[in-house]
């Protein structure tokens, strides 16, 4: 991404990213500065909405940092779809990764590259705060061509990848206690899980067109992953999600008790 576009957001300060097209992809993904090519913090994709006027967008311009000459301008024409962004972190040592060849929009990091920039997010997280980074999170990095987007997700050229020594140590030393919170993670009859005062419960069934909706009424999220929406019901203070009721109806529900999951299937 183009500076100082991709400083604004991990610095919080942009939380409307401008696009040509709506994007269904939702959750964490990393964020590479044009200038330096390298990940330079992380954000989350919370929602979409529908293409903007001019006028909306410049009554909202504190939100993408454009102004109005910039929104008017033709090549913004086609650049009206805001992608609102959330929960922004700007990394202490940017991470370099490897581009993979042919690539346009998005990239996937390696599991080391990702380990690198997890490692940072939890060594930054504590308390509620650390419970919710999604440790297993599919860490993406964001870019386009160019030449084709104005302002958009580019990840320019990517040198000085390789990592000191020390670096490397602290990688593998954290990749070793990611795995093991996987194992527990996968040992999914441990798992504790919030419990309604009517007996639902929050289970991977409540997943619905590939996301699960969870957060009270009017600042709800859409959450991918059954293990990522359970790690943000922890650290709410009251966890509330949607599920379906007798007549099929999909209404918000609140935790009033926290269950081994092994004791509500049947």
């Amino acid at each position: 991404m183009r500076e100082p576009f991709a400083s604004m957001i991990v610095d919080g300060k942009k939380s409307w990213e401008l696009r040509s097209r709506i994007t269904h992809r939702r959750g964490l993904i990393g964020i590479v500065s044009q200038g330096c090519g390298r990940v330079i913090g992380t954000v989350e994709i919370l929602d979409v909405l529908p293409e903007q006027s001019i006028d909306q967008l410049s009554a909202s311009w504190n939100k993408h940092g454009l102004s109005s000459e910039q929104i008017s301008s033709p090549e913004m024409r086609r650049w009206r779809t805001p992608w609102v962004l959330g929960n922004a972190r700007r990394l202490e040592v940017p991470v370099s990764y490897k581009h993979a060849k042919g690539a346009v929009v998005w990239v996937t990091l390696s599991e080391q590259e990702r380990i690198a920039v997890m490692s940072q997010l939890r060594a930054g997280a504590s308390g509620e705060a650390r419970r919710e980074v999604p440790i297993r999170a599919r860490a993406q990095v964001a870019e386009a061509q160019e030449d084709s987007q104005p302002h958009g997700f580019s990840a320019g050229s990517a040198d000085n990848r390789a990592q000191t020594s020390e670096q490397f140590e602290e990688l593998v030393a954290d990749q070793e206690a990611l795995q093991a919170e996987d194992a527990r993670w996968r040992d999914q009859s441990s798992l504790l899980v919030p419990v309604a005062k009517d007996g639902s419960w929050f289970g991977p069934h409540l997943e619905r067109g590939g996301v699960f909706q969870i957060g009270e009424k009017g600042s709800e999220i859409r959450i991918a992953g059954y293990e990522n929406a359970l790690r943000r019901l922890q650290a709410m203070p009251k966890a509330r999600w949607r599920r379906p009721n007798s007549n099929n109806n999909w209404g918000i529900v609140t935790a009033v008790s926290w269950e081994p999951s092994a004791n509500l299937r049947g």
